[in-house]
Order: structure tokens, then sequence, then C-alpha cells
């Protein structure tokens, strides 16, 4: 992938090769957009310097990772999803030198590294190879605009954009059947079983979201190949759309972004922000945000018309945020009450493990006793046992059952514990 900065309207695009395009979207659309851009600072990198090594690892400031994304990533959420990156797998069919069909699996990074200041990462050699040959005059390109693409909240608006803007040339997709459709936006067998909702909830929505978009370029159609009345198969039909927000308009919006307003699904001013980051503070901020979104995506999974601005609104008037982290703080206290217990439990279990044994030792010393040695020793029990208790193990107790009556054991134990310690 190539970065070129649009002398027009300083927008980044980047030039993409259609092998990647062709994958499983497994992972999350955080980790989809982290990898989107490792490719880009790699490509980027390999062009200025194709003889320098690049198979070992490659280290990129966090500060030009943050300049795409608009905020500074957490650094425990980035090595969280770069191991993602490196255990999810990418299966890709490619043809052999010699025409034959083969599978290839990999990770999508093979090895990560994340610093105060930078983070490194190993592609795998497939990826290498394609990212180093993208010059070559037989590859297929598509260009596409980072914020646009970044703009998008859901991961398979993001994979339908990106993949249809590939085609828009052509103005139609390749034909995928159900099946492959499923595997290529990473459904699992047990989402979405029935195909009414898989097309609500990973095509109509998402084309809904993208066409209606202000700075969406493109309009996307679906076309399903049916069976009768069971869609077997689907492509796409695309073309260009009049954006109703200027790239340079999506630029202004997209560099004011505060870090604390990076998971917002609308842009919010940058006057807003420093009204709600002065009168609640970064940390209220991010939480009202974060339990505005969860009320949105409920609503959204109803089928429910969702204006997300006036739930914002509402969202910091009504203390959402402040609600929002007493209930965390709740659920963390339960949380460790319930560890305790737990711990608990199992030390309990532990300790009565260990204790077997010696409960085993005693009983076979018990036994190893003769009747005038029991008798001496029952006596002795009886006597030791609280006069409370005394008189019901006096009553129901004998040599025979003396170890199989609680109480009257703890005591035996005692005595023939005294008499090992002695020896």
């Amino acid at each position: 992938m190539t970065l070129d900065k649009n002398s027009t309207n300083s927008l980044y695009v980047l030039k993409t090769s259609q092998a990647v395009v062709h994958i499983s979207h497994s992972i999350s659309l955080r980790q989809y957009k982290y990898w989107i851009l490792l490719l880009h600072f790699y490509r980027e990198s390999y062009k200025e310097n194709a003889t320098s090594v690049h198979d070992a690892l490659y280290k990129v400031p966090i500060a030009k990772l943050a300049d795409y994304l608009g905020y500074e990533p957490v650094k425990a959420e980035l090595k969280e999803d770069f191991e993602v990156l490196r255990k999810e797998p990418i299966i890709i069919n490619i043809l052999s030198k010699d025409g034959n069909k083969v599978q290839r699996g990999m990770g999508f990074i093979s090895e990560w590294e994340v610093s105060s200041k930078t983070v490194g990462f190993r592609l795998p050699s497939f990826l290498q190879d394609v990212m180093k040959g993208l010059d070559d005059a037989k590859a297929i390109f598509h260009l596409l605009h980072w914020e646009i693409f970044s703009s998008f909240n859901g991961k398979y608006e993001a994979i339908l954009y990106k993949l249809c803007k590939d085609y828009v040339g052509v103005q139609r997709t390749p034909y995928m059947s159900i099946d492959e459709f499923r595997h290529y936006i990473g459904v699992q067998d047990n989402e979405y079983p029935q195909f009414a909702e898989l097309n609500r909830w990973t095509i109509s929505k998402p084309l809904k979201v993208i066409n209606e978009s202000i700075v969406s370029d493109i309009t996307i159609e679906v076309e399903f190949k049916r069976h009768g009345r069971k869609a077997e198969g689907l492509h796409f039909k695309v073309q260009h759309k009049q954006q109703k927000l200027s790239i340079a308009s999506i630029t202004e919006l997209t560099k004011g972004l505060h870090p604390a307003f990076a998971q917002a699904k609308i842009s919010i001013p940058t006057n807003e922000q420093e009204d709600y980051l002065n009168k609640y503070g970064i940390d209220l901020v991010v939480a009202t945000i974060e339990r505005a979104n969860l009320y949105v995506e409920d609503k959204l999974a109803k089928g429910e018309n969702v204006n997300i601005g006036a739930i914002y609104s509402s969202a910091f008037t009504g203390n959402w945020g402040g609600q929002y982290l007493q209930q965390k703080e709740i659920q963390i206290k339960q949380a460790a009450k319930t560890t305790k217990s737990k711990a608990k439990t199992t030390k309990i279990a532990t300790d009565n493990q260990l204790a077997a044994p010696d409960k085993e030792k005693f009983l076979q010393r018990w036994q190893d006793l003769s009747v005038t040695e029991k008798e001496d020793y029952f006596k002795r029990a009886l006597n030791n046992i609280p006069k409370v208790m005394r008189t019901i193990e006096q009553e129901k107790a004998t040599i025979d059952n003396a170890m199989s009556r609680p109480v009257l054991r703890i005591e035996l134990e005692k005595l023939l514990g005294a008499v090992d310690a002695s020896r």
C-alpha cells in the first residue's frame, strides 16, 4: 500500500492491493484499522528505501499512529489488539507457480512490540511480498480515503465499504456464495444462523449507513442469487456518489478531535468538546460517551430509529457518565468479592485435600490399636468433649463407630497425634 498526500484536500489516499482485500475479517474494527495502517507504514518505508531490510521487526512512532487515529491509543489496548492480530488466522487461496491451487495460512502480523514511544511489528512473508510488489503493472489497486474509511463505526460498514471501493471502476464485486460471504466478513457459525438476521445486521443496515453517510463517496446495492426463495449467493453493485460533505470539511472535523471523544459515533464540534471537558473532566466525558454508545447500540439492535446527537445531549445533562462509573465500581467490588469468595472456597478445599492423608493416617492408627487401647482412648476422648455434647456422645457413640462421629473423632485424633508427637 502507498500513502499519497493529496495537495488539494490534504487527505491521505491509500493505495491497496486487491490481494489484501480478499481475506476473512474475524478481527474487530479497531484491530482491522490498526492492521491497515501497519500495512501502509510498511509499504511507505519500503518505497523510500527498497534496499533496507524490512523482514526484521519494523518500528513506527506511536505519535504517527495517533495522527491517523485522531487520538493516542492506550498501550494496554494496543498490546491486546496486536496479540489478537498475531493469533488470528488469515487463510488465503492462491495459485502456485505450477498453476495448482494452494491454501496458505498466517497471522495478520507474525510478531509485535510496544514500547513507550514506538510500536514494532513483523509481517508474514506473503504479506511482505504483497506490499513489496504493489508497483507490479499486473496488480489491481483501489484508492481509499482514510478519513472516510475510519469514519465508519461499525465493523461491517467498514468491511463492505473497503470491498466495494475496490470495484467501483467495474461497478460490481465478484460473486460470493452465502457461506463465502459469512467467512469473508468474519461471522461465526453460531452467529446469525437465520439468513434474515444475517441480511439485516451484516448487509441491509451497513449498506443503509454507507449510502446515507454524508462523507461516503460511493453507493452500494446488493443483488442476491436465489434458488426459489432461498438466497444462495450475492454480489454488490457500486457507483460513485457526490458527497454531501467536502473532503476538506471531513479533514477539518477530524483534526480537532480530543482523545476523550475518540469513541463518539458522530462528530462533535471543537467548541462543544471544550465545554464538555471544562464542565465534566476527561474521565466523565469518556464514561458518558461509552454509556451513550451502549444505549445507541441497544436501540439499533431493536430496529428503532436513533438520533445520536440527542442521545449524547441527554447523556451529558442526565449525568449518565457518573451513574455508569458508579455501576462499574459496584461491579468491580462484586467481582472482587466473588473472587475472594472463590479463593476462600479453593483454600478450604485445598486444606481439606492436604488434611486427607492425615485423616487416613489416624484412621489406620485407630484400627491398629488393641481393644484395650481403644477403650482407654475412647474414655479419654469422651471426657474431653464439652459437657453440652458429652451426654449425646455417651448415649450414641461406641468403640466401633467412634471414628465416624465428627466430634468424638476430633478428640481421638488429638490424642493419637499427641502420642505420635511424643515418639
